[in-house]
């Protein structure tokens, strides 16, 4: 990703702001330029037949930039402390005729694409999708030259302590010192502005961080802001369920098979360059299949695989909204607190969520706790996610299962998951057996 700024003349603009970053802009996503648009021409002699003469082509989006540069510095901390959550460009365009173009990180890969988008007012379609991921060190250079680049033409052009630049001096500072740094990456994966964040907010950032911290930190956080209005009481009920559930007797989260699984699972762990997420946790699945020697035809549910890892007195933790699972480490020892499911697919839901929890303690990096939640690309839910699914729902038993003549709401019987599992195993039947043969 690159924004190309080709400066231009001060314009019309009321706004001194603007007026000083009016620029021909380009942006390069994976090798194509997102700027590039199609505008009709006034109507000539030519009228109606003269066809894509009455269309102008150009390369460029002559605009004010100072607008995407504040959207960038006014967001920067939910962009990189949130999950399951897109920047999207357009947001903060100030009128300004802009292509769509929609940024988003998942704990691991930065994600940058653009869908062509037309306007009315002034009539123009910028015409490019494309897309590209890339590593976050990368996505910050680029974002932090544009920015740059727009706060050096304000100072050049005589603009001073502007919005952009009083907050831009801020995020700086911030990236500076790498204890706030993590606190404004907390407060963005809640949704919430770091530098105006409520007493009880960061007593509550503080309670998290100091059970959590860094990738499982940020999809705890996430969690709990995306898919519902944020309620501080129950957040707060989140870190008092953990709590409870580490006060437990340790027999009943105890998974002892999983330390063991895990330090077998070096090579398969490791993610290919450009793999899409999840991968590794296809790979863990089929390895951890193999090491626990499980024959085909073996199904599971929660007690019966907990005791397969060694759980012999293993129990759910009680209900809780906003977790499905936490898993902690104690050295070597591994330990599940899994949620007590409260619907008519408890069964389903609880084994699967213990799969989940299995993938992110052998698939994941190490951690002292994380989460198991709802998020969809958020890195480590991604890997846990993919590992249940092939641990519980292997792709060869169901291909084996529909050749047999069952369909879906029968294979999902039988293996104990949803539907949807077995559903997303066969759309995704590619990438799984691309992985598992890396």
């Amino acid at each position: 990703m690159r924004f190309d700024v080709d400066w231009l003349a001060d314009g019309p603009n009321a706004a001194p702001e603007e007026r000083a970053t009016i620029a021909d802009l380009a942006i390069s996503i994976g090798g194509r330029n997102a700027c590039e648009n199609e505008q009709p021409r006034r109507r000539g002699k030519g009228g109606r037949g003269a066809g894509s003469r009455n269309v102008r082509s150009a390369t460029a989006a002559t605009v004010s930039v100072y607008p995407l540069a504040e959207e960038i510095a006014f967001n920067w901390w939910r962009l990189f402390g949130g999950r399951d959550t897109e920047l999207p460009l357009v947001d903060g365009r100030g009128g300004y005729a802009v292509p769509d173009v929609r940024l988003a990180y998942d704990g691991a890969q930065f994600e940058a694409r653009c869908v062509p988008i037309e306007y009315k007012n002034p009539q123009v379609r910028f015409t490019v999708p494309c897309g590209e991921r890339s590593t976050r060190a990368q996505a910050e250079a680029a974002l932090t030259d544009f920015v740059e680049r727009v706060v050096a033409q304000l100072a050049a052009g005589g603009v001073r302590e502007s919005g952009l630049q009083l907050r831009w001096a801020r995020v700086q500072a911030s990236r500076r010192n790498a204890e706030e740094s993590a606190f404004c990456e907390a407060a963005g994966a809640l949704g919430i502005d770091p530098y105006g964040v409520e007493d009880e907010d960061a007593e509550f950032i503080a309670s998290a961080g100091a059970l959590f911290s860094d990738e499982p930190l940020a999809e705890l956080l996430s969690g709990l802001t995306v898919l519902r209005q944020r309620d501080i009481a129950s957040d707060r009920a989140v870190i008092e369920w953990l709590r409870r559930a580490e006060a437990r007797g340790s027999s009943l989260s105890s998974l002892p098979a999983v330390g063991d699984l895990r330090q077998g699972m070096v090579d398969s762990r490791r993610a290919s360059t450009g793999e899409p997420p999840g991968c590794a946790g296809y790979r863990c699945a089929s390895a951890a299949r193999r090491r626990l020697d499980i024959g085909i035809g073996e199904r599971f549910d929660v007690m019966s695989l907990a005791a397969r890892l060694g759980g012999t007195a293993f129990d759910t933790a009680g209900s809780v909204s906003g977790v499905r699972a936490v898993v902690r480490w104690c050295g070597e020892a591994a330990h599940v607190h899994l949620r007590t499911a409260n619907s008519r697919y408890a069964q389903e839901s609880e084994l699967f969520a213990l799969g989940r929890a299995v993938g992110d303690a052998v698939a994941n990096p190490p951690a002292e706790r994380s989460a198991v939640n709802d998020l969809r690309n958020a890195v480590r839910q991604a890997a846990g996610r993919a590992f249940a699914a092939e641990f519980l729902a292997p792709i060869d038993e169901i291909l084996s299962m529909r050749n047999d003549g069952k369909d879906l709401y029968d294979m999902a019987a039988d293996l104990g998951v949803a539907e949807e599992v077995v559903e997303r195993q066969l759309q995704n039947r590619e990438r799984i057996e691309a992985a598992i043969r890396q």
